[in-house]
């Protein structure tokens, strides 16, 4: 039987292949030089500077060339999304490492955007949940908007994926069920993920899942929902729900599980179900 939060040593007799690596290559993997899935909020980066650490010389500085967001000490880029940048920061009241989300400067002048923002924000820190990224503050320091999150040493299952290709059955079922759990909470709150897939699923350095990136999630009862426009999906066309192609003001806990089987499906076989040249042709095929 497979442990509640830790892959199995690569090996067990009880797994069929087991291509997903044991704890002790996960270990090595998360200190080692490979960058591959570590580009995102919460992906782990080798080499960072310890907690009390300032940032060391030369490296990348946050916005407007600061070095610092109100209780956050910046310390390292670690990548750029669509609503803005991730920075790895420190927590100087709490001493403690933090994954900085920090919305785009050509958007914070645009209040609908920011209230997207903080509206996100406020939908990922309600889920309290072990096999879920955590949120830890939302906040705004001279025009900077950011919102801090649990920081994950790990790396997500494309990256996985990426490397070693198709996982056993035991490893794949342990790892969706694990999502299941952090989704059955966010459902029950009536909210959405909208955007699961292997990329927005880690596994720590001690082999422990995690759902990252809320940042799609949404109030089911939400009044503003007329920020999102008919039409437009937002998530990925390969995991999404038809349902939710044709319009994401419509969807609920259903198109989760949808992209969470879609997952399962590239877990087992490296392969995606549906493909095409476009995301219209990845939609219709569905």
């Amino acid at each position: 039987m497979l442990d509640e939060t830790v892959i199995p040593e690569a090996g067990d007799a009880s797994l069929e292949g087991t291509v997903v690596p044991s704890r002790s290559a996960v270990a090595q993997s998360s200190t080692g030089k490979s960058q591959a899935g570590r580009s995102q909020a919460g992906r782990s980066v080798s080499g960072v500077p310890g907690s009390s650490r300032a940032p060391a010389e030369g490296m990348p500085i946050g916005p407007q060339g600061r070095s610092q967001l109100g209780d956050f000490r910046l310390i390292k880029k670690l990548g750029q999304g669509g609503m803005g940048e991730v920075f790895l920061a420190h927590q100087i009241t709490l001493d403690r490492q933090a994954a900085l989300k920090v919305l785009a400067k050509h958007l914070a002048d645009n209040q609908d955007f920011v209230k997207r923002f903080y509206r996100e924000a406020r939908a990922m820190a309600k889920i309290d949940h072990p096999q879920a990224v955590r949120v830890f503050a939302v906040d705004e320091d001279d025009g900077v908007h950011y919102v801090a999150m649990e920081f994950i040493d790990g790396k997500s299952l494309q990256g996985w994926l990426d490397k070693l290709g198709r996982f056993s059955v035991g490893d794949a079922v342990h790892v969706t069920l694990r999502c299941a759990e952090a989704l059955q909470q966010a459902h029950a709150m009536n909210m959405v993920h909208r955007d699961i897939k292997p990329d927005n699923i880690m596994l720590t350095s001690r082999g422990q899942v995690k759902v990252a990136d809320f940042g799609l999630a949404k109030a089911l009862d939400d009044e503003e929902m007329s920020m999102t426009q008919s039409g437009t999906g937002l998530g990925t066309p390969y995991y999404m729900a038809p349902e939710q192609a044709r319009n994401a003001k419509h969807v609920d806990g259903r198109s989760d599980i949808y992209a969470l089987g879609i997952t399962l499906y590239h877990f087992l076989t490296a392969k995606l179900p549906f493909t095409g040249n476009s995301a219209m042709e990845v939609v219709l095929a569905k």
